[in-house]
């Protein structure tokens, strides 16, 4: 997928945050963890979350189809 989208919602479906491009809001804080992506295009959310149920959701930002893989990671 060459421009994705990402949403992140809790248990209950509200969506917690959602990201297009990852360097157009959170940049700083995700580039920081060492994980950024190496595509502007690409997207990413740094969220602190507590323990729980959540799902992401991940889509094309024009109407395009394609293969996504979403990553998680536990950052002390």
């Amino acid at each position: 997928l060459a421009d994705p989208t990402l949403e992140l919602h809790d248990v209950d479906g509200v969506r917690l945050a959602a990201n297009d491009n990852w360097q157009d809001t959170q940049g700083g804080i995700i580039a920081s963890t060492g994980l950024a992506p190496n595509d502007a295009r690409e997207a990413a959310i740094f969220a602190t979350v507590p323990a729980g149920n959540y799902t992401s959701g991940v889509r094309g930002a024009k109407p395009t189809s394609g293969i996504a893989r979403v990553g998680v990671f536990n950052i002390p």
